[in-house]
């Protein structure tokens, strides 16, 4: 008997198994399933990470000058857009009293260096003139301390009362306190108000809405600071008080309603940049009239001691009298260095090389210590910022390079480096982000401050390593796998990855080998027939 497997039976049985097998692997279409398979050799390749996203340019360097102390502006030597260079005056204070107190401060200087001279000498009739002209230069001294005073004591008042002003007349606002608003479809928007509040003292207008026979059928009542009524008009802003403020309701406002004035306004955006600045000027003017004051306690002591001096210049010089003499014409030294230094302060000069964006002060107008006056960039080094969100920013470090593309110039490509990361998040449209700074590796005259970017920032790269679309791998139990299929057999190879790049691959670090072919796409049900066949 023939063995079965060289009978005829068994080939046909073959047959019968191969053509059945094709038809498993065909779908109703008559297409191979095996058509929808993509398989690859795996290659070598360079894998990156590229993080992209939209930045600006700003200066490197950009500062806001202002005046140590306050005065008048008496020359503005810039306007918006000059260039200047380092050192150049930009604004300059009225010198005029300065001046005059480096005046008298040389006077009593020489008169202290006069009096150590006869010390040395000893008396003679021409050490007693010399005594008596310093009697004479104390009595000038005091005389201009206490003119002195005098103008310092108005020009800080003036300064207060005009930091005050701004206080409470800026950003006044009217808030709603109470209304049928559930009971109305008409305008519940605020009021307008307008005008400028000439009274210092701070307070609430309270306003309520009633009906009357006023061409808008309502009219109002205040109360707080003032007391009285007035029309409801639309159309033109109706006097509230006698303080200097007026009140417009919208066209479709909405009958009695309540409402609010707080003076100052202490919701408004600039309350607290004004209330600051209302400290600052406080604080400043005092010491400035204690300043002055001492000056002039300082001029009176020393036409005491002149006088004093002037009984005494007579005798011999004594050790003691020239030790305590010296150190008194140290101190008038110090005192005339002190005034230059002040004039020196009362002009504003360029820290660096730069571009003038802005200046904010007139000649003539009064300013307050420390309002910014001029804001000045350099020309000549800018940096980008951009903000990446906290999900890319761990692969972000000092030194990864970027490519950058302006939208003004979108045929040419720049080169940057990032130089500085935020040590702390903060928040952009409900997302926390950090703020990250790049230099440009070359300078180039297209690059202006304000312009904006696309930025690519190579985070990490990998050069010539094994790799695989990211799409062909899966995940098992917490593994990742590629598969392979010969024909007769679908196979998971374990694997272990490495970088992810933006370009759709990723680096593989073992379980696979150069050359080799997987499955780089199948779908799913493809996936599941070819399993169905091991």
């Amino acid at each position: 008997m023939k063995s079965f497997f060289r009978s005829k039976k068994f080939v046909l049985f073959l047959v019968l198994i191969v053509v059945l097998a094709g038809g498993y692997f065909y779908n109703k279409n008559g297409v191979s399933v095996l058509d929808e398979v993509e398989i690859e050799s795996v290659k070598r390749a360079d894998v990156r990470e590229v993080i992209s996203e939209t930045g600006f340019v700003e200066a490197a360097r950009e500062v806001s000058l202002a005046f140590e102390r306050g005065g008048r502006v008496e020359k503005v030597l810039v306007k918006e857009g000059d260039f200047v260079e380092e050192g150049t005056v930009l604004v300059e204070l009225d010198k005029s009293e300065l001046f005059v107190e480096l005046g008298a401060a040389h006077a009593r200087l020489r008169a202290e260096e006069s009096r150590l001279e006869e010390l040395l000498a000893g008396a003679d009739d021409v050490s007693l003139s010399v005594t008596g002209s310093s009697v004479d230069y104390a009595k000038t001294a005091v005389e201009n301390a206490k003119q002195n005073l005098q103008k310092v004591s108005t020009q800080q008042n003036q300064l207060v009362a005009a930091a005050k002003k701004t206080l409470l007349v800026s950003g006044l606002q009217a808030y709603l306190t109470s209304g049928e608003r559930e009971n109305s479809s008409d305008s519940f928007m605020a009021p307008t108000i307008t005008g400028v509040y000439d009274s210092a003292e701070e307070g609430v207008y309270y306003i309520e809405l009633f009906e009357s026979g006023s061409p808008s059928g309502s009219s109002f009542r205040y109360s707080g600071l003032e007391n009285g009524t007035g029309a409801v008009s639309s159309v033109n802003p109706v006097r509230l008080g006698t303080r200097g403020l007026f009140v417009q309701f919208p066209d479709d406002f909405a009958g009695r309603t309540k409402w609010k004035i707080e003076i100052p306004n202490k919701n408004s955006s600039v309350y607290l940049v004004n209330k600051n600045n209302y400290e600052v000027t406080l604080e400043t003017a005092a010491l400035a009239i204690e300043s002055a004051d001492s000056a002039v306690k300082s001029a009176e002591a020393a036409l005491a001691q002149s006088d004093s001096q002037y009984t005494q210049v007579s005798s011999s010089a004594r050790d003691e009298r020239v030790v305590a003499q010296r150190a008194l014409v140290n101190q008038m030294n110090a005192a005339v260095q002190a005034v230059e230094l002040a004039i020196e302060k009362s002009s504003i000069k360029a820290p660096f090389s730069g571009v003038v964006t802005r200046v904010f002060g007139e000649e003539g107008e009064i300013v307050a210590p420390s309002s910014p006056m001029v804001n000045l960039i350099s020309d000549d080094n800018f940096e980008l910022k951009v903000s990446i969100s906290e999900s890319d920013i761990q692969e972000i470090t000092l030194g990864d390079t970027a490519v950058v593309i302006f939208d003004a110039y979108d045929d040419d490509v720049f080169e940057a480096e990032v130089v500085r990361v935020a040590p702390i998040a903060s928040l952009s449209e409900g997302v926390r982000v950090f703020e990250v700074t790049l230099q440009f590796t070359e300078k180039n005259p297209k690059i202006k401050a304000g312009l904006s970017a696309d930025i690519d920032i190579l985070a990490a790269e990998r050069i010539d390593v094994l790799a695989v679309p990211t799409r062909s791998v899966v995940e098992r139990d917490g593994d990742r796998f590629v598969r392979t299929w010969d024909g007769l057999k679908l196979d998971y190879i374990k694997i272990e990855t490495g970088l992810r790049g933006s370009d759709g691959q990723i680096e593989i670090l073992s379980g696979v080998t150069e050359g080799q072919d997987i499955i780089t796409f199948a779908r799913e049900d493809t996936i599941e027939k070819l399993e169905n066949s091991n």
